[in-house]
């Protein structure tokens, strides 16, 4: 009997140990993600990320399961096609509430391989261009899709002269070809012009003066928020802390009770 009640005792200390360690222990994904979570729940009462697209652009062609294959990849996401503008707005809203336009039939651009992070949605009627002018200015950020669409060339002068050029980020198509042939369309939509090569990240941004800043391509483990990091930062926003996470850099802790602090 006495043997029989140290067993237990014994199996229940262990046990007890095993559930302490489990709990106790944090993963970088883990605290990454509590992080990101307390961002997201402080960006609900933030000015919008407002996400600017085509209209046309919907619909899957031959054309976008080619560049799924050639095409380049946002770092971290799984942004092969041209839609990738949606997974850029599914990892910003820790900076505010995304919200995009719908179509003219009140049809979202979200494909069915994009994330399925909830989105604000305000459908585009006959007013869209009333709509659009009345959120650019008060967006905390503005994400485009780009490519050459008549309506889009139309939000583009309205960017150019409404928001400060730190709060624009670029998606770039993902091929070199494509990029090319954006950039003989596009020319003069922009204060200085977009460089010929297409970077690896696909991503734009601006500085003060409009200069257009490629943003690197960054891998793990900090990935698309080290890629998006010059975007938080000129902005006054607080990243992801990724680095911590993962204890490297100017972040690393000596232990894990100073990672949680």
């Amino acid at each position: 009997m006495l043997i029989d009640l140290l067993i237990i005792g014994f199996v229940g200390l262990a046990l007890y140990g095993l559930y302490s360690w489990l709990t106790e222990t944090d993963s970088p994904e883990r605290m990454l993600g509590r992080h990101i979570h307390r961002l997201r729940e402080q960006a609900k009462g933030r000015a919008p990320v407002l996400y600017l697209r085509s209209f046309s652009g919907q619909g899957l062609r031959l054309a976008d399961i080619k560049s799924a294959f050639v095409g380049k990849t946002i770092p971290g996401t799984e942004a092969h096609w041209k839609d990738a503008g949606h997974w850029i707005l599914s990892v910003l809203d820790v900076i505010g509430p995304p919200v995009e336009l719908a179509s003219p039939a009140g049809a979202s651009g979200l494909q069915p391989w994009s994330p399925s992070r909830p989105r604000a949605e305000r459908v585009a009627n006959e007013d869209w261009q009333k709509q659009v002018l009345a959120l650019l200015p008060r967006a905390a950020l503005v994400v485009v899709q780009l490519d050459a669409s008549p309506g889009l060339a139309w939000e583009m002068e309205q960017l150019v002269h409404r928001v400060s050029p730190t709060r624009i980020l670029l998606v770039l198509p993902s091929t070199e070809a494509d990029y090319g042939r954006l950039l003989a369309s596009t020319a003069g939509w922009f204060p200085r012009p977009l460089p010929r090569r297409l970077p690896d990240s696909r991503l734009m941004a601006f500085r003060a003066n409009w200069e257009p800043l490629a943003l690197e391509a960054k891998g793990a483990p900090g990935g698309v928020w080290h890629t998006l990091e010059p975007v938080f930062q000129r902005n006054g926003y607080e990243a992801p802390d990724w680095r911590r996470a993962y204890k490297i850099g100017e972040h690393s802790v000596s232990s894990k009770g100073s990672a949680r602090g």
